[in-house]
């Protein structure tokens, strides 16, 4: 197993599918594959600005955002590029 993984795109893909082979097939393992995803991946986000850490450590379970700018911004696509630079009244600025 990875130390790291990206915790957006690749593995909510996954998840996804392990949603669809359970709700296809109705077997229990899918869905409790699909939790434990769900589980290890919760907290990417939490942040301060509600968009999501971009990876996180399979090991210790800290998320972090790489210092690439790209990823950032593909981060920042993927949740809500309408609101870059604008504040959110209950948790202050986004970025």
């Amino acid at each position: 197993m990875p130390e790291s993984s990206p915790s957006i795109p690749h593995v909510l893909q996954r998840q996804g599918g392990l949603l669809s082979a359970y709700d296809l097939l109705g077997e229990n393992v899918f869905l409790e594959n699909a939790k434990d995803i769900a589980d290890t991946l919760l907290p990417a986000w939490d942040t301060p600005s509600g968009i999501p850490y971009n990876i996180i450590n399979l090991v210790d379970g800290n998320p972090y955002n790489p210092g690439w700018t790209a990823e950032r911004g593909s981060a920042l696509l993927q949740n809500g590029p309408g609101q870059y630079g604008k504040s959110c009244p209950e948790k202050g600025p986004v970025l």
